[in-house]
């Protein structure tokens, strides 16, 4: 599912590489400060991403 972390020049933003498992139709992209997901639908998590493209960035909490 995920590749390596990979740090940036710009402050403590990272990049992760992402590869979606076989058959996957779209992205879900969640966010949270821990490290307990109850789930793709996780009601604490913040959504980042949910779509088809094949990149995402996100700024929020930067």
């Amino acid at each position: 599912m995920n590749g390596f972390i990979q740090p940036t020049a710009f402050g403590n933003a990272i990049r992760l590489p992402l590869s979606p498992v076989l058959g996957a139709s779209k992205w879900r992209v969640l966010r949270k400060e821990s490290d307990d997901f109850s789930g793709h639908d996780d009601p604490n998590a913040y959504l980042v991403y949910e779509g088809y493209l094949q990149r995402v960035g996100s700024l929020d909490f930067i």
